[in-house]
């Protein structure tokens, strides 16, 4: 089996053990998602996703889009923390 292969199988089974604990990992961002559109290196591309991810807009964004999404399905969720 190839080193590319390999990795791959590697990452495969890290996101699994994520999800067996909960982890939502079917949307990962990745440096080339930066360096596709900027020349920078890996360590500034890295920073810009950190930047951007653990922005307060992002969590409020997912946290209403999570509330949409029960809307949906009234019947079967309760809201805790309303």
């Amino acid at each position: 089996m190839s080193e590319i292969y390999k990795e791959k199988a590697r990452i495969t089974e890290a996101k699994q053990t994520l999800k067996n604990n909960g982890y939502y990992c079917d949307n990962l961002w990745h440096v080339d998602d930066v360096k596709q559109n900027y020349e920078c290196s890996d360590e500034d591309a890295l920073e810009i996703l950190d930047d951007v991810m653990t922005g307060e807009y992002i969590a409020e964004t997912i946290f209403t889009m999570i509330d949409l999404a029960t809307v949906k399905l009234p019947s079967q969720f309760k809201p805790l923390n309303k």
